[in-house]
């Protein structure tokens, strides 16, 4: 027999297949069994309907990747925020500081003095004017939640 089992949410925590004799015996203490087939990645449990539905594309997207300081909730179906606002624009911050750095480490500073006398007046410029616009990253508006990444030279 085919079976899945759900959480009083409406998750579904796993799925199975046992026989008749055992089926009474896969849930555990607070988990509640149903006789079925489940996809516990693109379904749910509706505990108020007491029916199995799919996930639309919008809900398995923000289940499956929430962004940081958020998590999914059952039975409601949304994300909730569980860190501050300050936590969050932090990490934000960081994430975009650290993307920055590695192209200025692996890009602009690798650049040796060889390299630099073979370009021009105008290829200079434009180097030296891209890393500057790294550097100027965070104090783009809309940092860290809106960054334009500046353009680099070739």
């Amino acid at each position: 027999m085919r079976f899945y089992i759900t959480n009083i949410n409406g998750e579904i925590l796993r799925t199975g297949i046992c026989s008749d004799s055992v089926f009474d015996l896969q849930a555990k203490e607070g988990e509640f069994t149903h006789s079925g087939h489940a996809n516990d990645a693109t379904q749910y449990f509706d505990i108020t309907a007491n029916i199995l539905c799919d996930y639309t594309e919008t809900e398995l997207q923000q289940k499956d990747n929430p962004p940081y300081g958020y998590r999914w909730k059952m039975p409601e179906k949304q994300l909730i925020q569980v860190v501050s606002d300050e936590e969050i624009y932090a990490y934000k911050a960081n994430k975009i500081r650290t993307e920055r750095n590695i192209l200025l480490s692996t890009t602009v500073d690798t650049m040796n003095s060889i390299r630099w006398e073979t370009l021009t007046d105008i290829q200079k410029q434009q180097w030296i004017e891209y890393r500057q616009a790294l550097l100027d990253v965070p104090q783009q508006e809309g940092f860290p939640n809106n960054v334009t990444w500046p353009i680099k030279p070739e």
